[in-house]
């Protein structure tokens, strides 16, 4: 969120979107994610 300077809803809004474009559930995209941004630091 603070990286895109988004607020939350918007945040949840474009992680549903990438969960459904992967085929994928919200959980397995949030978490790579917060693994991404942890490898970033």
């Amino acid at each position: 969120m603070q990286r895109r300077k988004v607020e939350e809803d918007e945040a949840y809004r474009l992680m549903r979107r990438m969960a459904m474009d992967q085929k994928a559930k919200l959980i397995d995209v949030a978490n790579r994610i917060i693994e991404a941004a942890e490898l970033l630091g």
